[in-house]
């Protein structure tokens, strides 16, 4: 369980960036289709309503503008999270956005 929270931080970390997160000295990379799901699913939640990842990113860019640190990675999150989503959204009947909107409407 530590090492999925771990790893959906920013769509993972390698070992230097785990390091300066306070981290143990090794990857946090999500690997597995449960791994990758959560910080997906973070990301289609914006506090406690859905939202698009367009969006959450534009607000997290937005919130962390002074940080370079942090928004290098955060356009790589992003890059993983659209690849990921459209390969799910490829196997659903359904987009993810709009799966995962419905399902915390209905909570």
């Amino acid at each position: 369980a530590a090492y999925v929270c771990a790893s959906h931080v920013l769509f993972g970390l390698n070992a230097a960036e785990a390091v300066e997160c306070g981290l143990p000295a090794r990857d946090f990379i999500p690997l597995t289709l449960e791994q990758r799901i959560v910080p997906l699913a973070d990301f289609l939640i914006d506090v406690d309503r859905p939202t698009t990842l367009q969006h959450r990113f534009e607000s997290l860019r937005a919130r962390n503008e002074s940080s370079p640190w942090f928004l290098a990675r955060l356009d790589r999150a992003h890059a993983a999270s659209v690849a990921f989503m459209e390969q799910l959204d490829e196997q659903s009947d359904s987009p993810i956005e709009t799966l995962v909107a419905r399902i915390v409407g209905c909570s």
